[in-house]
């Protein structure tokens, strides 16, 4: 159980006050107290918003290409998919994205493993109190997202530098990430003026340099 939690919390930093942006969190759940929950905490957060709350799997799939999502919430049951398999199509389409995974009972080591291959960032015990699960959205962000959002990075823009860093051209990314080949090239121009950059190799390269800078 140590390695798993040195696992997932290998690049979690505290959470500052300092941070310019507020995250975007979805969730993706069928059961009524952890939207509740959720729902009232994100009401009263100055470091978190709601980006909204989906029953399904297909519901959150078809609305998330249009949303700012920086942590998505996915419980383990669903109504029409397993939240395993959402998690593994969230991390395929959106690399970036920061995934806690939402269980009624606690998982045993098999399964936890499973968790973490599929791509989640952190689990946690539903329902959870409001503390408990402030704690879980602050643990699954990691030392490179607060990097980020210190230089006003969106989790959508760091998505296009996650394309761009393996290798993918301009016009294959709207197909990996959902969206349209205008957004690309707008976030595109978005994160050059942030990173003060004027081409791709230097965009990674200074993303590079950030992410090393907090290591």
């Amino acid at each position: 159980m140590s390695d798993l939690r040195r696992s997932f919390a290998s690049s979690v930093v505290p959470p500052t006050s300092n941070l310019l942006s507020s995250v975007g969190i979805a969730v993706v759940a069928r059961e009524p107290r952890l939207h509740q929950v959720t729902s009232k905490l994100l009401s009263t957060s100055t470091e978190f918003h709601s980006c909204g709350f989906f029953r399904t799997a297909a519901d959150a799939l078809k609305a998330m290409p249009g949303l700012e999502v920086g942590i998505a919430m996915v419980a383990l049951a669903l109504p029409d998919l397993c939240g395993m398999w959402l998690i593994r199509e969230l991390r395929h389409r959106r690399p970036a994205l920061r995934i806690i995974l939402a269980t009624n009972t606690r998982l045993d080591w098999p399964a936890m493993r499973l968790a973490l291959e599929a791509g989640t960032n952190w689990c946690c015990l539903c329902p959870p109190t409001g503390q408990q699960l402030l704690a879980a959205l602050r643990l699954a962000l990691g030392r490179t997202h607060a990097l980020n959002l210190q230089v006003r990075l969106t989790a959508r823009e760091e998505d296009i530098l996650v394309c761009l860093d393996q290798g993918l051209e301009y016009k294959d990314i709207p197909d990996r990430l959902h969206i349209s080949l205008p957004l690309v090239k707008k976030l595109q121009q978005r994160i050059f003026h942030k990173l003060g950059v004027h081409s791709r190799t230097q965009a990674i390269n200074q993303w590079h340099g950030l992410r090393q800078s907090g290591s």
